[in-house]
């Protein structure tokens, strides 16, 4: 089943296509709040590349976020137009799911910008100062607090990459639904309820 997964949650984002267990292949781009301009025409490199169409495309798999606001927005929103438009199935991950698939040493700790110095670390939000294991870790921060992390960093390129990653999650961690709603770690800070 050719499977079109979506990644506008992370620095790099990333268009991948699957069959079965093998990745077809993958296009990634620096995020920079360049999604709503990159997505659709990496979507269209990608199948042009591996030489399939639109239409082949039997299910949409999104990281729904933690993210940015906006990039999380675009990603989403272009698996549920995808999905309604092609008729196909639609499935969701979160970006800690995501990302704790892609590192080949189990004993890696994901660690994920959650802003404001901050990063989610095994389903905590706490400031990136603070922590003090000597482990492994690999993920998305932020150059600050990289700092705090650089000595133990497993780079991006030594990891799966994003399609291999979402080969290995199990069908029980994938959120099946008609329309996918991002995910956020606190509320947008832009609009402001009016007192009544």
């Amino acid at each position: 089943m050719l499977t079109l997964g979506i990644n506008t949650a992370s620095n790099t984002n990333t268009v991948c296509l699957f069959d079965g267990k093998k990745v077809i292949g993958e296009v990634s781009w620096s995020g920079k709040n360049k999604e709503s301009e990159k997505l659709l025409p990496s979507i269209a490199k990608l199948l042009q590349k591996s030489r399939r169409r639109m239409e082949n495309i039997k299910r949409i798999v999104v990281v729904r976020g933690h993210g940015s606001f906006s990039a999380v927005r675009t990603g989403v929103t272009v698996a549920n137009v995808l999905s309604y438009a092609l008729g196909c199935d639609l499935y969701s991950i979160d970006t800690a799911t995501m990302w704790a698939t892609r590192s080949p040493d189990k004993n890696a700790t994901a660690v994920i910008h959650a802003g404001r110095g901050d990063v989610l670390i095994k389903g905590r939000v706490t400031p990136a100062s603070s922590i003090k294991s000597k482990g492994h870790f690999f993920g998305d921060v932020t150059d600050e607090e990289f700092v705090y992390f650089q000595h133990n960093w497993i780079p991006e390129k030594k990891l799966r990459s994003f399609g291999d990653g979402l080969l290995k999650i199990p069908k029980s961690k994938l959120k099946k639904t008609k329309i996918v709603e991002p995910f956020y770690l606190f509320p947008p800070n832009i609009t402001k309820k009016k007192p009544v």
